[in-house]
């Protein structure tokens, strides 16, 4: 058990480090800045504080090893995610343009939209403010020319030309 807390420890350790790499390098390049879904992150640090509760009854490397590990959750957030020239970004990893295959613009909320992505094997989900809309199809379009926009995001987007 002890090499076991050690090796979670070093493991979350080195994702801090790749997190602060991502964070200096990756950051930058991010043209249109989205978001993930809460939801989904929320419930995997519900799991991980299920699974590694904070407490001061254990030993000093288990209190290290859950604080690293939450650390490392919650230093994600710092990751941005959007459109960049590569292609969208998530978290670990970027979708390159070469592999989407459909776009399409969804409103979402009342002042939010949700680009969604797919490829051949998978559906990516990035999330937008409505103000963004003009910044979030002039990025796509240097790259696709074929967006689906559903309609009342369409009046939403003529509407601002009026003004």
């Amino acid at each position: 058990m002890l090499y076991l807390n050690y090796g979670i420890c070093v493991l979350g350790l080195a994702v801090l480090v790749g997190e602060i790499w991502f964070v200096l390098k990756r950051n930058r390049k991010i043209r249109v800045k989205g978001k993930d879904d809460f939801f989904t992150f929320a419930l995997g640090v519900l799991f991980l504080l299920a699974l590694m509760p904070l407490s001061q009854r254990g030993n000093l490397l288990e209190s290290f090893r859950n604080v690293v590990v939450l650390m490392a959750a919650f230093g994600s957030l710092s990751i941005k995610r959007g459109i960049s020239d590569a292609g969208i970004e998530k978290v670990f990893f970027t979708v390159p343009w070469s592999q989407i295959r459909q776009l399409c613009l969804e409103p979402y909320q009342t002042q939010k939209m949700v680009l969604v992505c797919r490829t051949d094997k998978m559906k990516w989900k990035l999330y937008f403010h409505r103000y963004q809309l003009r910044d979030v199809l002039y990025q796509i379009q240097k790259y696709r020319s074929e967006v689906l926009i559903e309609p009342s995001l369409e009046e939403a987007l003529k509407y601002k030309k009026r003004r």
